[in-house]
């Protein structure tokens, strides 16, 4: 079976998914392309094509930045990469991440649907249910099928035009046509696309993702004086509110009134950092002359 996968990198958490499955599925017999936009790493075990060259990138990231373009730009670098993907002929397109400012994810659908080639995604955040942002955290926008993002400066933030209500729709819109299959290790995330209405029609499993604890490990230093046998980690890259932040936060305080230590300082500190940083940005461009230059446009 030729399976295409496409992400936005090949490294970190969704890069090394992106690889780890490239190394399971070859292993298994089939044949594999890697589509992202990086480089991408020195050994694989299959093709790869990147989807982003340097002079396309600072045209792509001003798209994303400035045009809320994110997951929908870079329109000569996708269709580069989907003649490379048409010549490979691939029974099945994996995506993964598609925000990133690498991909147009639009093209991307019309490509699998005019060819009827089965989709799936990998879900790992809530970015197919909102019209931007990757984790809507019960804003009331989304109710109002995210017309007028209140909160423009999430992940993946724009900092001039917003297109969150074309772009929800968008998504409902490929989503109906191509019928995708969505994949995810949590089942929180998918219940939170599900009672959205975004896999409405479409198939959705839960996968179950096993944790190498010979890699994954809490270090010596976090867990000094510490012997209890049970504990709950929140990973992040970078921890702000909307990666769920206030919710950890939450937990900890139920977890203290239960008797139970919790390491907090270190996430409450990084917390309060970003809401006055973010705060202060919010202040600085509400009264800047270029916020009044760019109204209503």
């Amino acid at each position: 079976m030729k399976i295409c996968i496409l992400n936005g990198v090949s490294i970190g958490s969704t890069g090394q998914i992106a690889v780890d499955l490239c190394n399971a599925l070859s292993h298994l017999g089939h044949s594999l392309l890697l589509v992202t936009g990086d480089k991408g790493p020195e050994t694989l075990p299959c093709p790869h094509v990147r989807a982003r060259n340097a002079l396309e990138t600072p045209f792509a990231k001003f798209g994303g930045r400035f045009l809320d373009n994110d997951g929908w730009t870079n329109v000569t670098g996708t269709n580069r990469a989907l003649r490379r993907i048409a010549s490979f002929s691939p029974d099945a397109l994996i995506l993964g991440n598609m925000h990133g400012m690498w991909i147009d994810t639009e093209r991307v659908f019309r490509f699998a649907i005019k060819r009827h080639i089965p989709l799936y995604l990998l879900v790992h955040d809530n970015w197919w249910a909102t019209g931007r942002c990757g984790n809507y955290l019960e804003c009331p926008e989304i109710e109002n099928k995210c017309q007028s993002c209140p909160n423009p400066l999430w992940y993946p933030r724009t900092l001039w035009k917003q297109k969150s209500g074309r772009h929800y729709g968008l998504k409902r819109e490929l989503i109906g046509e191509a019928r995708p299959t969505f994949l995810s290790n949590s089942k929180w995330a998918l219940e939170a696309l599900s009672s959205k209405g975004a896999t409405d029609g479409c198939k959705a499993y839960v996968l179950g993702m096993p944790i190498d604890d010979g890699i994954f490990h809490p270090s010596v230093s976090a867990m000094e004086g510490y012997k209890q046998e049970k504990a709950v980690g929140f990973v992040c890259g970078n921890w702000t509110e909307s990666k769920g932040l206030s919710f950890a936060l939450k937990l900890a305080e139920s977890l203290i009134k239960k008797g139970e230590k919790v390491h907090q300082h270190q996430l409450l500190a990084r917390y309060k950092l970003f809401k006055c940083l973010h705060r202060l940005f919010c202040l600085w461009f509400k009264n800047h002359p270029v916020s009044h230059a760019f109204k209503g446009t």
